[in-house]
């Protein structure tokens, strides 16, 4: 094709050449390799967007159902992005609870945060502190389980981390836009099969992480410490006591396995 171009006189003499060689070396250069992990932090966002957005529509749905101002539904997603906690909150609301029972119940149920930055924490010990407060900000439990195979493999650079966790939290603001939008419309959102798709959320994300016997043992021990607790009335606390018990567990079976 180049030569027919050249005969033609349209194109110069070895021009599609020096195009091709461009764009190769731009695809390599090194200065705009930072469109590699933009798009590899997109790719990781890819299977739990189905969640983000079934989530963030219902909770839309829902607060403008509990008298929740279509202002204040966004602001609450683009501003405390918790997805449990809001459609826990809107609820509390709705019944006007007291400011102390909805922040203790916030409180209570994020708590599981603690764990998890703990947890993944010593994998930031090269960004900077404001680094840390952004990337703190958007840590959920998606985000976390990405990441922490991500770690697990190799130091992904910043900008990809970043960009999973900034495009997670555009979805779920967006998805919440339109819930409200919806929220007076009479939409049937039980046809997005949202107690289906968070538990295989979680499922697909836990798999890449149990690579050995004691990993499964730890996610057996794990689920059935979790219903027990939570038939005998933990409540919130079910998921904080058992993340902290199975972790202690999980640390005395390692120690017993190196001796």
């Amino acid at each position: 094709m180049n030569g027919i171009q050249e005969v033609g006189g349209s194109i110069p003499p070895g021009s599609t050449k020096k195009i091709l060689g461009f764009f190769l070396k731009f695809k390599l250069s090194d200065k705009n390799f930072w469109l590699i992990h933009v798009f590899n932090g997109f790719i990781l966002t890819l299977p739990i967007l189905l969640v983000y957005v079934a989530m963030g529509l219902s909770f839309g749905f829902l607060a403008i159902d509990n008298g929740i101002s279509p202002l204040n539904a966004i602001l609450m997603s683009l501003l405390i992005y918790a997805g449990t906690v809001q459609l826990v909150g809107i609820q509390l609301i709705a019944i006007e609870a007291s400011i102390f029972s909805i922040l203790l119940t916030t409180f209570i149920i994020n708590s599981r945060f603690f764990v998890m930055s703990s947890s993944i924490g010593r994998f930031l010990n090269k960004f900077k502190l404001y680094q840390r407060f952004l990337y703190a900000c958007q840590l959920t439990d998606a985000t976390f389980a990405i990441h922490t195979v991500r770690f697990s493999q190799f130091n992904p650079p910043k900008l990809e981390l970043f960009t999973t966790n900034i495009f997670g939290h555009v979805v779920w603001v967006i998805s919440t836009t339109v819930g409200v939008y919806l929220g007076g419309r009479d939409y049937n959102f039980d046809s997005l099969g949202i107690d289906f798709a968070m538990p295989a959320m979680f499922i697909g994300l836990l798999l890449p992480l149990v690579l050995t016997k004691i990993h499964l043992l730890i996610c057996v021990i794990a689920g059935t410490l979790t219903v027990i607790l939570y038939l005998i009335g933990f409540s919130y606390w079910t998921t904080l006591t058992s993340t902290v018990i199975t972790i202690l567990i999980g640390l005395y079976i390692f120690k017993w396995n190196k001796t």
